[in-house]
């Protein structure tokens, strides 16, 4: 392990290509697809998919007054069926922030952000309260703040050859597919378990411990989960780092180098990394335990009513900058074979790949199991496809 203190693509319609304006300092995607919303004489808010081709245009309303309607500027109720080609809700566009220039391109791209330009549904962390939680209840609050303790920015530095040209089953496109670009690509993670190893003859692992004649007899194994279309195979997480506790602008750099990768599915995968630095993982243990507390009394609240509140959050780092808190809420729920997709208004934007989105009273009681994938050309957000639990155990 190294700790080192150290200071969207959006794809268009079948293509990966970009095609890039920078302009004022500013940079756009010509061939992005927008979507458009304006309210019409019922009070309804019509959401246009703009476009140079008119059988392209897909229009439908939701309430304008509603609070659901009101947490994404770029949501449709159109039947989920309709939105995607192979009649699933595999995604359209990912939320992958790209890099040309390292940290200083990223917080121009934050600036030009062209899914949420306001960024208002997306709270810093420090401002985060339990203000923003439905009915102020604290419980979930501190739930969602431990969340976010464990909350990582995922960064990739290279793209793997093997990327297939379209989803498994699909004839839609894979990011990055044949892409030669070494850009530097963020998205986000979440800590999901730690293990602590004390002198039971398993040595530590860290790059430290492998450079030295003696390894540490107490460490810890770190489990980090997030989407495979970010981290797509080991020669990927081989170029990988984590940046942890990366709270605010001026929150001290501490970045894990090494890690290695474990599929879990057609889009989800573990990356691994052990540490002996007592700090880091007396404190991610710490936080681990927090969360598995509080979740398990979150699960069990509002397993009742998980259906008529459809409440939704993520933690995650818009651009790759430091973590924001958002709240929303689900909208519908898609079976695929024994998986379930969840599709939400709650805000995310480039970077957001990969977070951990709680639907509290699904999932299980150990875990809420459900993350961040991409967006449909609807505007909703969309989960990786999860097991589903349907009661408590």
């Amino acid at each position: 392990m190294s700790a080192q203190k150290r200071g969207a693509e959006t794809k268009g319609k079948g293509s990966n290509k970009h095609k890039r304006v920078d302009s004022a300092d500013c940079c756009v995607d010509e061939d992005k697809e927008s979507l458009n919303v304006i309210e019409d004489d019922s009070g309804k808010a019509l959401v246009v998919s703009s476009s140079d081709d008119e059988e392209d245009l897909v229009s439908s309303s939701i309430d304008v007054g509603s609070d659901e309607s009101s947490e994404s500027s770029n949501v449709s109720s159109v039947d989920l069926d309709f939105l995607s080609e192979d009649g699933d809700l595999l995604i359209d566009y990912h939320d992958i922030e790209e890099s040309e220039s390292g940290e200083a391109d990223l917080h121009k791209r934050f600036l030009c952000c062209t899914k949420n330009s306001d960024h208002k549904g997306l709270i810093p962390l420090d401002e985060f309260s339990n203000n923003h939680i439905p009915n102020g209840d604290n419980l979930l609050y501190k739930c969602i703040q431990t969340i976010a303790d464990l909350t990582v920015r995922v960064d990739v530095k290279i793209i793997s050859s093997q990327r297939p040209e379209f989803w498994p089953g699909s004839t839609k496109s894979y990011p990055f597919y044949k892409s030669n670009q070494s850009n530097l690509r963020a998205g986000s993670g979440w800590v999901s378990g730690v293990r602590q190893f004390t002198d039971d003859g398993k040595k530590c692992w860290c790059t430290k411990c492998q450079g030295s004649e003696f390894s540490s007899g107490a460490w810890w194994e770190v489990e980090v989960t997030t989407t495979k279309h970010l981290v797509f195979d080991t020669l990927e997480a081989g170029n990988t780092s984590l940046r942890f506790f990366y709270d605010k602008e001026d929150s001290p750099v501490v970045i894990i180098d090494k890690v290695i990768m474990e599929n879990l599915g057609k889009d989800k995968c573990l990356l691994k990394f052990a540490t002996c630095d007592s700090n880091l993982g007396d404190q991610l243990e710490r936080s681990q335990e927090k969360f598995a507390s509080f979740w398990f009394k979150v699960y069990q609240k509002y397993l009742p009513a998980r259906d008529e509140d459809k409440f939704s959050f993520i933690v995650s780092h818009p651009h790759g900058g430091c973590k924001r808190v958002s709240v929303g809420h689900w909208k519908e729920k898609k079976n695929e074979d024994e998986l379930t997709r969840f599709t939400y208004t709650t805000c995310t934007c480039p970077g957001s790949s990969g977070a951990l989105v709680l639907f509290p009273g699904y999932g299980n009681r150990f875990v809420p199991e459900f993350f961040h994938s991409g967006s449909l050309k609807s505007g909703f957000n969309v989960s990786v496809a999860e097991l589903m639990y349907t009661q408590f155990f």
